[in-house]
């Protein structure tokens, strides 16, 4: 009996470690992560549409390489695409600080302080992008949009031109062109770079919107209202479609709908002088003498607010033709 038992022990004592090796020795150590493999699964999550779990992948590439200026450049550009523009601005000040020579950070800053209405530093941001790398069409783009917007259209004419030529099918510069040429009353060359910008991309639907209020500018009130009923059919919360669209009406004597539309963006704009003014034509049209002058005295109002001699001499002129 005492044979058997100690004959069992130096089986069990040998099979041991066999037994161990099989369940071990099989399967390699996981490596611990690193920065760069944490940013390379962000960025899988990002293509794939996971924005969220992307950020929280690069939060933990973060703690463990606070300098990377890539995933902050990354991070800053998926909450640009949730809407936080606030957040992504942090980010590319950040991966700015860490390398200041970072083109595509001043970029893509430049775009999103656009979307801000941030025009001078768009301008300043963009204009140090193409200090750095001056062969890249967006980065004229952009800052067109920022000189359209800050009222220098010559300039933004300009920046769309170097655009185009570094990238002739860059639709959208086109029509940024397009708006330009409208505020400059180049109404044939905007013209041509709408539809120019349409052609190469036919689902480019802020070429109709530009070209829209083309149309409007030059009385082309059909044509103005084609092209925001386009619009609006894939933009159904676009207010300025509605100003551009109860221009068009009432152009076209639909004063009904122009007054629907003119209100559907007074609704969001209360305090814009000119779509006062222009709802109180529209009243006028319709019969509704006392609206109307109590819109186009709020116009005058908000007119002399902003110094706008031009806007108020308009309004004051309406008024007068009202009567008493």
């Amino acid at each position: 009996m005492h044979r058997h038992v100690i004959v069992f022990l130096v089986g069990a004592l040998f099979a041991l470690p066999a037994s161990a090796h099989a369940a071990g020795a099989g399967t390699p150590p996981v490596a611990a992560p690193t920065a760069d493999t944490l940013i390379a699964k962000a960025e899988k999550q990002w293509h794939a549409g996971d924005r969220k779990s992307a950020i929280k992948t690069l939060d933990e590439a973060l703690v463990l390489d606070p300098q990377s200026a890539g995933a902050l450049v990354d991070r800053g550009d998926i909450k640009d695409e949730l809407g936080d523009h606030d957040g992504a601005i942090v980010d590319y000040n950040a991966a700015i600080a860490i390398n200041p020579d970072y083109e595509y950070a001043y970029r893509t800053k430049c775009d999103t302080e656009n979307t801000l209405d941030r025009y001078d530093d768009a301008i300043a941001d963009c204009t140090k992008a193409i200090s750095l790398d001056g062969t890249i069409a967006a980065t004229y783009r952009y800052r067109a949009e920022a000189k359209s917007s800050n009222d220098d259209p010559e300039g933004s004419v300009a920046d769309s031109s170097k655009a185009i030529s570094l990238d002739p099918a860059d639709h959208i510069a086109y029509a940024q062109r397009c708006d330009s040429y409208d505020d400059l009353s180049k109404y044939d060359l905007a013209i041509a770079d709408c539809d120019k910008s349409i052609a190469l991309d036919p689902t480019y639907m802020w070429a109709h919107y530009a070209r829209g209020y083309l149309f409007d500018d030059m009385e082309r009130y059909a044509d103005a209202k084609a092209d925001f009923v386009r619009y609006l059919k894939e933009n159904p919360d676009s207010v300025g479609s509605h100003l551009g669209l109860a221009r068009a009406e009432f152009g076209l004597s639909d004063n009904a709908s122009a007054l629907t539309d003119i209100d559907a963006y007074l609704k969001a704009y209360s305090d814009y002088a000119y779509g006062l003014l222009l709802r109180a034509r529209i009243e006028a049209k319709l019969g509704q003498t006392a609206a109307a002058r109590a819109d186009a005295t709020a116009a005058l109002r908000h007119y002399r607010i902003k110094n706008n001699e031009t806007g108020a001499k308009s309004a004051q002129t309406f008024l007068d033709s009202l009567g008493s």
